[in-house]
């Protein structure tokens, strides 16, 4: 069962600039996922023992650049936020940036209210919607992990972003291809490149960062 899993939980070795208090929050999150995995199937069973590694450390890893870019008088939106990653991670490490975890499942939106109820957090917001029925204009920064790819998602978010505005995708070693397959009509609406690379602990796999600016 999910609830006996055996959990890895190395963070204050891998980020000594973590407080206590925000690596207890953090725990308070994984185990909120352990317990709730097998009924909302959030993450990969397989990966739970080492969600510290495959889940968490990516979240704080790729936002690390990006939170030197944010406006923090705007909310960043997670969109697409299901299981919390990256945007509960980042809420619950940075509490000085407002986060809006948008999902359109009602139970993953559940459970992200209830991880924000247990850790205390005031910064981070659920909202349950579909991306694409976010207020038009309405966001300025976003980032998303496994949301959709570059093409859908420009397309779906095309509407409630803010010309100027920013969204940050963590992306696997496919990012290249995914700008090359974006079709010409939507390249005269967003601007995407790499930000960002990085590694996680322990590991030599590379991970990407891809930010697409709304130029029009």
């Amino acid at each position: 069962m999910s609830s006996e899993v055996q959990a890895n939980w190395r963070l204050a070795k891998w980020f000594p600039q973590l407080s206590k208090e925000v690596i207890d929050r953090l725990s308070l999150y994984n185990q909120e996922l352990i317990k709730n995995n097998r009924a909302l199937h959030l993450v990969s069973e397989k990966s739970l023992p080492h969600a510290d590694l495959v889940h968490f450390s990516d979240a704080l890893l790729a936002f690390e650049p990006v939170y030197k870019k944010l406006n923090k008088n705007e909310p960043l939106y997670d969109i697409g936020s299901g299981n919390g990653f990256p945007g509960l991670v980042i809420g619950l490490a940075y509490p000085d940036v407002r986060v809006h975890l948008v999902d359109s499942d009602k139970s993953r939106c559940e459970f992200l209210k209830k991880v924000v109820a247990v850790t205390g957090a005031k910064n981070i917001f659920v909202i349950p919607l579909p991306a694409e029925s976010l207020e038009e204009d309405s966001i300025d920064q976003a980032i998303c992990r496994g949301y959709t790819t570059l093409s859908k998602a420009f397309l779906a978010l095309r509407k409630s972003f803010k010309v100027n505005g920013c969204m940050y995708f963590m992306k696997s070693s496919d990012w290249a291809a995914e700008i090359s397959a974006v079709p010409t009509q939507l390249c005269s609406i967003w601007s995407p490149k790499l930000f960002h690379e990085y590694k996680l602990p322990t590991t030599d796999s590379s991970f990407y960062v891809v930010a697409a600016t709304k130029i029009a």
